[in-house]
């Protein structure tokens, strides 16, 4: 059964006017665009949409599960910036704003059967900066930047291929009011919020995830578990070891007998 969150949009052609978002960037990593627009960055005729409101006065949050791909980022991705499709209806639609109490971070994932999709946050490990002007132009959401200080080439990649994480979205200190657009029909995306720790699956949010494959293989060291057969030799080796010891300690207290 899926969890929708409420406030539900239909995007009608009325929508068309209303809204434009660019197209998808060249260097997209993982986008759920495709879910409410075209390539051509217009809606898409019938699509379902809702937005999660976030309120700054109990730093509320939201997060959506994102895929490397194994062979876009193969050497290990570099991230550049992330586009999110937020909503700021109380906001100037002429007027640029701040959104300096915003904080948009990734996230590991952690995998674990207490939640009903078997996924959960992790830590924190890279935090964009969020746009200090911004304009709420579209009654249907506005496509927004954050951009991503350049990491290092000399330790792996933030990015592995072949590996989960969440975007998390936070309302700080942000006022008034902002929100996140998510898409409102049944997909195979994970999201979590605040409200719903249990998290869901369908109706992701909206985003874009941006950067570029490393030009030199940085893959994280690969954690490799020890044979079962390790661990018995072992453990028959300290076995060994004390029956070895035991035996030189009888002989010395039999020696001192002896004297």
């Amino acid at each position: 059964m899926f969890n929708f969150k409420p406030s539900i949009t239909n995007l009608s052609s009325a929508a068309i006017i209303c809204l434009f978002t660019g197209p998808v960037s060249a260097d997209s990593i993982y986008s759920t665009y495709h879910y409410l627009f075209t390539p051509q960055g217009n809606p898409i005729i019938g699509a379902l949409s809702g937005t999660d409101m976030l309120n700054k006065d109990a730093d509320e949050w939201v997060a959506g599960y994102f895929f490397v791909n194994p062979i876009k980022c193969s050497n290990g991705c570099d991230v550049s910036g992330a586009d999110l499709q937020l909503d700021g209806g109380q906001y100037s639609p002429v007027e640029p704003s701040s959104l300096s109490g915003v904080k948009l971070e990734i996230f590991t994932n952690i995998s674990s059967s207490s939640t009903n999709i078997g996924k959960d946050l992790g830590q924190s490990i890279f935090q964009f900066n969020s746009p200090t002007s911004v304009t709420f132009n579209g009654n249907f959401g506005t496509k927004i930047h954050f951009s991503a200080d350049a990491q290092d080439q000399n330790t792996p990649a933030l990015l592995q291929p072949n590996t989960g994480y969440w975007l998390k979205l936070t309302n700080v200190d942000q006022s008034p009011d902002f929100g996140w657009f998510y898409n409102g029909l049944p997909k195979n995306e994970y999201w979590l919020a605040h409200y719903d720790t249990q998290g869901g699956e369908g109706s992701p949010y909206i985003f874009d995830v941006l950067g570029a494959n490393s030009a030199t293989p940085r893959l994280a060291p690969a954690i490799v578990p020890l044979p079962g057969a390790v661990w018995m030799m072992g453990s028959a080796l300290m076995g060994a070891l004390a029956v070895s010891r035991r035996n030189k300690q009888d002989k010395f207290k039999s020696a001192e007998l002896g004297q």
